[in-house]
């Protein structure tokens, strides 16, 4: 599936952009700064009119893979584009898989909360976190380096939920629209 341009763009100014931002280093490898690459994917991200289902993370690795792809002084509009409607195609081809997501919700843990279906996911409470989960987070939480970890409130309810996606990023937004719904649903 092809991608296309937004017409309000300057869509060779992009090119110029990506062009100007890549710096080779003395093994020919190129990397752009992030303070001039992160505007790049936020231009490109609404310049480019992507599949509906595609979300916004996924954007935003699309056109990184695309840009990486076509990485050097000679970006042409035709080759990005080419690219990026690859990598979209690509990404639109991937089967879904399930995940699970586990979180936490400002509720005593010992209310007795129905188990919700929405948007496609399935959402069940519990009091206590199921050991295999408990041990699989401890060993995220050792290994993390680059994100910040925390201790499961007391109190809280565990929230598991049963999702689905193409990628991790996928089934993860598909997971947080639906408690976030769940959440909207009961301070109404």
């Amino acid at each position: 599936m092809s991608i296309s341009w937004k017409k309000e763009y300057n869509t060779e100014l992009i090119c110029q952009r990506i062009r100007q931002a890549a710096v080779k280093n003395e093994k020919g490898n190129i990397s752009y700064p992030l303070h001039l690459y992160i505007p790049i994917i936020l231009i490109m991200k609404s310049a480019v009119n992507f599949d509906d289902s595609i979300n916004e993370e996924e954007k935003s690795i699309i056109i990184d893979k695309a840009i990486t792809h076509v990485a050097g002084d000679n970006i042409t509009l035709k080759k990005l584009t080419s690219a990026l409607s690859f990598y979209q195609t690509s990404f639109l081809n991937l089967e879904n898989k399930k995940y699970i997501l586990i979180t936490s919700i400002a509720i005593d843990k010992n209310s007795q909360i129905k188990p919700q279906r929405i948007n496609n996911c399935f959402i069940s409470f519990h009091k206590n976190l199921d050991s295999n989960f408990e041990s699989a987070r401890k060993e995220i939480m050792a290994s993390a380096t680059s994100s910040v970890t925390g201790k499961i409130p007391k109190n809280y309810t565990i929230v598991k939920i049963h999702s689905s996606g193409r990628t991790q990023s996928e089934a993860f937004n598909n997971a947080w629209k639906a408690i976030n719904i769940y959440r909207a649903k009961i301070n109404l």
